[in-house]
């Protein structure tokens, strides 16, 4: 990665004081001045009148004329052939590496004149008289410059009692030190104002001439703005008193900061002023133009020596140290911002080196406007950067807050904070996306590469359009999802006044699933369609194609569609539901799932049966509505039938009235009477109305009782008896009998 980027920083290194230059309004190229104006040659002017008048060489003229229309538009249309795309990059880039050359050369031939400073210099110590206004120049600097320290040190010692008083009294919060850090800076503009009255003063007292002014003038307004600059970073830094400072960092961290804002200062201010200076006392322009540039590279390499001091430091510091615990979406975007930082890591002082490259080049080439440009767009750039990184941090957290659910609301519906919640990560992701789509887009703008200005091309206009356009499809779609399965759901878990729970029909428990299901398919369907026709796809093909492949299913998966179109029809005739117990051909059991296709039964032992629509010929649901305990008493002969449906009824009285069966029984015992006549046994049959799937254990207990009271009452319960005879070998006389009498025994 690492050497595929350094190449590309590099050709940026060469390109960026041309691209620069082209960002900037009125550096433009000047235009070669038109040729000079050639008289005519009368002799040409002669035979061209001639030629006009002659019909035959006039129209003669006018064919060679259109053959090199022709010809020139032939090579017109060769030029725009060849023009592609890579040959017009490969021009822009020759371009911009000529400019470029050229540049260096400016800066490369100033430099070259910086022997005329020294060829300046000996002249100027070879005359007696320029050697005598710089012993002036001397003597006066030294006597304004030690006056002036001595002022500022006399302040300085004057003060000290001021400097122990706020050293003793430590602030507790932010607050508290704003007095104490503005107290210190006044303290330390102090002897620098002593400085200020002191230089000037000797100044006016010596008098000095013109030329002796200047010099001394000019370095004492630089020692003035350096130490108003360095009062400043100390107000920040104020590497002498850590409990004061305004940025957490360490006391180390905090004098190396101050000691390098002090030399780049220093360096900034003395230098500057001191080409000010030497263009005042008129240095040769060579010379003069020679010393801006090394003042400038001087600057440049002290900067990029700080630079690559701290690549360790910063580069351990923009790693930064590794999340865990993320998930989902936060997970991705965590590993995508780790990434882009460790790359950008790597070669972040590369970029730091090309961006100082990039402003000294474009200040060294005197481009206009553009060491204003690079200043603002960098001001910019940093805004933009902090700007970002501010929503990105602080705006999940105000997500949060509005996503959170109130105590009536998680009362009332139960579900609701976790289906919010569920969405909480997505929007988070969408909301770096955006910031860091509109942070590029912002940052192109700032250094004029046509970030808004793409937007508003036709590219643009249609991108935004056809994004706006999926992105309130799918806002939407998620809308009106949550909206109807929270109704579902709402339905289905209602709870009453009193807290209970509100029972739905197992028909409604049914199909309301199945049709939020049907609907989330019909939803994602229909938005997938839209979403590939605002992308720019044809989907009258898709759908056609769709409607070939629905018509071969349905012929080729007859059984399949048989079974949906048959499942449709049991559901919505509320044939039976999930919980219902029925039996469908030769299989029995409970019904657990029903699907659009298939039906899942569980038996008594546990097996499960699954079966499609397409093979359930009957349904037998034994539990529709409400259910019948069936009784079917066999007596005797020999009993009286009335008595008995007596004790029957008593016995329905009874489980009736009893509280723990009372629920499960709907109406008094029915006696249908006396049913049929068997071999051994009569049979009267009875029915208990119950609920539903109450039927078995009514029907367990009314035996458990008819048995016991029949016990008491003698009431005798048929069954079939077999006899077993024997005989004995040594009478085989008696076989024929016993044989008879073993056959007609019975009960």
């Amino acid at each position: 990665m690492i050497r595929l980027i350094r190449p590309l920083l590099l050709l940026l290194l060469l390109l960026a004081p041309g691209l620069a230059a082209a960002q900037v309004p009125g550096t433009t190229a000047s235009a070669p001045p038109p040729a000079a104006e050639q008289p005519a040659d009368p002799e040409r002017v002669k035979a061209l009148i001639a030629t006009l008048q002659d019909d035959k060489a006039r129209a003669e003229l006018v064919a060679r004329l259109q053959l090199l229309l022709q010809a020139q538009a032939a090579e017109e249309d060769r030029k725009t052939a060849l023009e592609t795309a890579g040959s017009q990059a490969l021009v822009a880039v020759s371009d911009k590496v000529r400019d470029v050359t050229s540049g260096v050369a400016v800066i490369g031939s100033a430099l070259a004149q910086s022997p005329q400073l020294l060829v300046w210099a000996r002249d100027q110590l070879a005359d007696p008289a320029a050697r005598a206004r710089w012993l002036a120049v001397f003597l006066n600097v030294l006597a304004v410059f030690a006056v002036g320290l001595a002022a500022g040190f006399l302040v300085s010692r004057l003060l000290r009692g001021a400097r122990a008083a706020l050293d003793r009294h430590p602030p507790a919060t932010l607050w508290g030190k704003l007095p104490l850090i503005l107290g210190q800076a006044v303290l330390d503009f102090l002897p620098l104002l002593g400085f200020v009255f002191g230089a000037y003063g000797m100044t006016t007292v010596l008098d000095p001439p013109q030329f002796v002014a200047v010099v001394v003038t000019a370095l004492v307004y630089a020692v003035i703005i350096s130490g108003v600059a360095l009062m400043l970073i100390r107000i920040v830094l104020t590497p002498e008193h850590p409990r004061l400072r305004l940025v957490r960092v360490g006391d180390e961290t905090a004098g190396y900061l101050y000691v390098w804002a002090k030399r780049l200062i220093r360096l900034t201010v003395f230098g500057y002023l001191t080409v000010v200076t030497a263009s005042v006392l008129q240095t040769p322009y060579g010379g003069l133009t020679a010393l801006t540039y090394i003042v400038g590279l001087a600057i440049a390499a002290m900067v990029v020596v700080l630079i690559l001091q701290n690549r360790v430091p910063v580069a351990d510091w923009l790693r930064g140290r590794r999340r865990h615990g993320a998930e989902g979406d936060d997970a991705a975007v965590t590993r995508a911002v780790g990434s882009a930082r460790r790359h950008f890591a790597d070669v972040w002082h590369l970029v730091a080196i090309a961006y100082v490259a990039v402003t000294f080049a474009i200040w060294a080439l005197g481009i206009n406007g553009g060491f204003v440009f690079v200043l603002r767009a960098t001001i910019l750039t940093v805004l933009t950067l902090v700007l970002g990184r501010l929503v990105s941090t602080y705006g999940p957290r105000l997500i949060h807050r509005a996503f959170s659910i109130g105590p009536e609301l998680k009362g009332r519906y139960p579900g609701l904070e976790h289906r919010a919640n569920r969405y909480l990560p997505v929007l988070d992701t969408a909301l770096k996306v955006i910031v860091l789509v509109c942070t590029a887009l912002v940052l192109l703008e700032v250094w004029q590469l046509g970030g808004i200005a793409w937007m508003e091309t036709e590219t643009g206009r249609a991108i935004l359009s056809s994004g706006g356009a999926i992105l309130f499809m799918i806002v939407a779609s998620l809308v009106a999802w949550e909206v109807v399965s929270q109704l579902i759901e709402y339905h289905l878990n209602r709870h009453d006044a009193s807290g209970k729970l509100v029972q739905r029909s197992a028909r409604a428990r049914t199909l309301l699933p199945l049709l939020r299901n049907a609907f989330l398919i019909l939803l994602i369907t229909v938005v997938v369609l839209m979403v590939l026709s605002e992308v720019g796809l044809n989907i009258a093909p898709l759908l056609a194609g769709a409607g070939v492949v629905g018509l071969a299913i349905g012929f080729g998966a007859q059984t399949l569609v048989k079974d949906v179109i048959t499942g449709v029809f049991i559901l919505f005739e509320d044939t039976l539901s999930v919980g219902d117990v029925v039996q469908l051909g030769s299989d029995s059991g409970v019904v657990e799932t029903i699907t659009i296709r298939t039906i899942r039964l569980r038996d008594e032992t546990g097996a499960v049966h699954t079966l499609p629509f397409s093979s359930v010929t009957s349904i037998i649901n034994m539990t529709k509505d409400f259910s019948f305990a069936v009784f079917n008493v066999g007596i005797g002969y020999e009993q009286d039938v009335d008595k008995v449906i007596e004790v029957l009824r008593d016995l329905g009285r009874e489980i009736q009235l009893d509280p723990e069966w009372a629920p499960n029984i709907l109406a008094p015992i029915e006696i249908i009477g006396l049913d049929k006549f068997g071999d051994s046994a009569v049979t009267i049959k009875a029915r208990i109305k119950t609920p539903p799937a109450k039927q078995w254990g009514v029907l367990r207990e009314f035996n458990r009782r008819m048995k016991r009271r029949f016990d008491e009452l003698g009431i005798d319960i048929p069954f079939p008896h077999r006899m077993v005879l024997t005989r004995s070998l040594d009478r085989p006389e008696d076989t024929a009998p016993a044989a008879a009498q073993g056959a007609s025994s019975g009960s």
